[in-house]
């Protein structure tokens, strides 16, 4: 009889420590818990609040060669990358501050930039893809677009986003560590 309890009493103990959450930390220094389920959500309810205002969705890469007939810049060989955000708040976006890495198909960061953003962007909508940011190819020994052409070309390109700062059109602005 004192057995079988010692069983019990290791197999409750046994499922306790399965069944558990964990903490853990993520990349950026967060604090987080992880549940069985697959679900996990962060320590502090004020990071949770604040958790996909903004959302990187989309990338898009292109790249030309040199256009001799055109008298304004960009006339040289160079690559256009656009960036997509959706914003998933229920006020404007009119600002975005973040950081931006570009990575080969090795996971190389190649180039990074930290960019502020005049952005609009309606509650629920994505922004146009009618900007872009350019990087000319400048003849110079391991330029910028030296490092991404092969990548663009190829269309192994990847974008690393991380949101730094995000202003509302009320003048709100919601930073992250």
């Amino acid at each position: 009889m004192m057995k079988n309890n010692y069983y019990i009493i290791l197999k409750m103990l046994f499922l306790s420590f399965c069944f558990a959450a964990i903490d853990a930390i993520t990349e950026d220094g967060q604090k987080v818990i992880l549940h069985n389920d697959g679900t996990w959500k962060f320590e502090n309810p004020a990071e949770s609040a604040k958790f996909n205002l903004i959302e990187f969705v989309d990338s898009h890469f292109e790249k030309h060669e040199k256009h001799y007939g055109r008298d304004n810049k960009p006339f040289e060989a160079h690559v256009r990358g656009f960036f997509q955000f959706q914003n998933n708040s229920d006020k404007k976006v009119v600002a975005i501050k973040y950081k931006f890495s570009l990575i080969d198909a090795f996971d190389e960061t190649l180039y990074e930039s930290i960019v502020k953003d005049n952005i609009i962007i309606d509650p629920g909508e994505r922004n146009e893809l009618d900007t872009y940011y350019y990087w000319e190819d400048t003849f110079e020994n391991n330029d910028i677009y030296d490092k991404i052409i092969g990548p663009v070309s190829s269309k192994n390109l990847k974008v690393k986003i991380k949101i730094i700062t995000i202003v509302f059109d009320n003048g709100t602005k919601v930073k992250y560590n």
